[in-house]
């Protein structure tokens, strides 16, 4: 918060068998995960889920979640025949890790509350989770480069399909690139990721547009303007404790 760091405790994948419900033990588990994270320094618990649900345990809406946009896949512009594409995609290394570091940190900086991924995280999420792919692995990191393979920017997706959008959930350039001019080139590679990614499940439909969460702030919404921004929904909260 504002450059000061804390603990969060975060409890998830809340369920109870249909055969021990209305029983009391979501609470009890609440009341054991709250201690716990107490006991280990958390100053506030956070979590993701059900309308108004978590309210009952000491949570309130408080901090906004995966605002959205949308662009149809018929709406990017296409590419003038015959030319190059100026940005294109590749997958990101464990050499790509302090660019993509410091781009990230540079846009902590814009908010007041963001979250500190060390090292060690990041190379989880690029390179580490390739030893067991069997466990079905969230993301994909992409690094954005130009015409020459030098990287100016990143791109976190969905690492499988599963509806008729591919989700993208981190985007950022560096200093000196003119988004309005990188960003008809980058969603024509996001398309084209899109088309050759893995579906979650059988029978997942076409491929038909490009979701962003990125925050209502992010300068996405600015550059891509009202003909290719199509916000669908506003965005729901994290609910904190």
């Amino acid at each position: 918060y504002e450059g000061i760091p804390f603990s969060v405790g975060r409890p998830e994948m809340v369920a109870t068998d249909p055969a021990y419900r209305n029983r009391g033990l979501i609470r009890a588990l609440f009341e054991m995960v709250h201690e716990r994270s107490e006991a280990e320094g958390d100053l506030v618990q956070a979590i993701t889920g059900i309308n108004y649900f978590y309210r009952q345990f000491g949570y309130e809406y408080a901090l906004e979640l995966e605002d959205r946009c949308t662009i149809p896949i018929s709406l990017i512009p296409q590419a003038r025949e015959g030319e190059t594409e100026p940005f294109t995609l590749r997958e990101a290394t464990s050499e790509d890790i302090p660019e993509i570091a410091a781009l990230y940190n540079r846009r902590r900086a814009s908010s007041i509350v963001s979250e500190s991924i060390t090292h060690k995280q990041w190379l989880y999420e690029i390179d580490t989770w390739k030893e067991h792919p069997e466990l079905g692995h969230t993301f994909n990191f992409q690094v954005i480069v130009d015409s020459v393979g030098q990287m100016v920017g990143f791109v976190a997706l969905e690492a499988r399909r599963r509806s008729k959008a591919l989700d993208v959930w981190l985007l950022e350039f560096g200093e000196g690139v003119n988004m309005q001019t990188a960003m008809p080139s980058v969603l024509r590679a996001l398309h084209s990721y899109g088309l050759t990614l893995e579906l979650a499940r059988p029978g997942a439909p076409p491929l038909r547009e490009i979701r962003f969460y990125l925050g209502t702030t992010h300068p996405v919404h600015e550059v891509l303007g009202d003909e290719l921004d199509r916000a669908t929904e506003p965005p729901y909260a994290w609910y904190v404790r």
